[in-house]
């Protein structure tokens, strides 16, 4: 049920704020916050002559501390590499969106589709506070 939650608002967010002209020169932040654990996914765009020259991700677990490459070490080998192979893929989406310049454009990578999901709704949110 979440799942189909977070879809749904990822989706009408898609819909109410797209990427490209309209967009005002400067840094702009978006955030996700997890309602399962509180873990966070924020996201500082730099724009410039409305195009997305910048994204930096920061993604934080439920007790705040930054996913790297320490995520995940305290769950056993299995989980760990699972974490990192997921670290790894987030990690990505940024240099894919200043890329592509629209997050609807990114396509999942194995391992990290709900931080892209994530990503999403924070990149939405950045966007949406620097539309003209």
């Amino acid at each position: 049920m979440k799942k189909i939650l977070v879809v749904a608002l990822t989706l009408l967010l898609a819909l109410s704020v797209g990427c490209g002209g309209g967009l005002k020169d400067g840094t702009y932040s978006g955030m996700f916050t997890s309602t399962k654990d509180g873990a966070t996914t924020s996201v500082n765009l730099t724009i410039k002559d409305q195009k997305i020259v910048d994204c930096e991700l920061i993604a934080k677990d439920a007790k705040g501390d930054i996913k790297d490459e320490n995520y995940g070490k305290d769950a056993g080998e299995k989980n760990y590499q699972i974490a990192q192979k997921a670290v790894a893929g987030m990690k990505q989406y940024p240099a894919l969106l200043v890329e592509l310049q629209d997050v609807h454009d990114i396509e999942a990578i194995s391992g990290a589709s709900i931080s892209l999901v994530e990503f999403r709704i924070a990149v939405q949110e950045a966007l949406a506070k620097a539309k003209k």
